[in-house]
């Protein structure tokens, strides 16, 4: 996760085709209005993408809320502890709702929502619930796996929740399969790290670099950002 001093967009980096493709569904759903479900593998930078989603569009002056589904991390959410019963699960999305008030929702691993909070979510995008009487001017997003479509045939999603996403559906491609942007990320997380201990950027060279694209990046942009913080 990007610290709040460092801009989402200079992590963003889209040399090749696949991230070029990420880019422009970006740019085509960043009006802050329906909801945007962005898959991809754990460690592709599925969050990433949203907050450069939230700075593009107009909501960009308003929070950004990044919750994981028990919704426990919300800002405003109190611990709870053991099993959430469905009432407590409604109860923290609404506060998730409203902690982002005005501004971006980011679910993380929308698969594990449970099916009440999926329903609080669903009523909410349209606007409205009418349990609570309340109206929530958020746009929410959501990352998940790209076998989404399988939780969807198991009932572990909604269909009715799905199909609220589905339309906008970014897919963050595995670093094995942009390769010609690992030169320049790993660059700017090696430079970054530098800074951030007092150090001069160490150089890295054409071999290494080569080797470090014969690499298959089971971990994605994730791992290639741990080794540049250990060098």
């Amino acid at each position: 996760m990007l610290r709040p001093n460092l801009r989402a967009d200079d992590f963003l980096v889209a040399a090749s085709p696949a991230m070029r493709a990420v880019v422009a569904a970006v740019e085509q759903f960043a009006d802050g209005d329906a909801p945007v479900l962005i898959c991809g593998e754990h460690g592709t930078g599925r969050e990433l993408v949203a907050r450069v989603l939230h700075r593009r569009g107009p909501r960009c002056g308003s929070r950004f809320v990044a919750v994981r589904p028990t919704f426990e991390d919300a800002p405003t959410s109190p611990t709870l502890e053991g099993n959430a019963r469905d009432g407590d699960a409604c109860e923290r999305a609404r506060r998730a709702l409203r902690a982002a008030s005005g501004g971006t929702l980011l679910v993380k691993d929308v698969s594990d929502l449970s099916a009440s909070s999926q329903r609080t979510l669903r009523k909410a995008i349209r606007r409205g619930d009418r349990e609570s009487g309340e109206v929530f001017d958020v746009q929410v997003l959501a990352t998940g796996d790209l076998d989404l479509d399988r939780a969807v045939d198991a009932s572990i999603v909604s269909p009715e929740f799905y199909q609220l996403f589905a339309a906008r559906r970014i897919e963050v491609p595995p670093l094995r399969d942009r390769s010609e942007d690992l030169p320049e990320l790993f660059e700017r997380w090696v430079r970054h790290y530098a800074a951030e201990i007092g150090r001069t950027k160490p150089t890295v060279s054409s071999r290494a670099v080569a080797r470090l694209t014969a690499y298959p990046w089971p971990g994605n942009v994730a791992e290639l950002k741990a080794i540049a913080r250990r060098l």
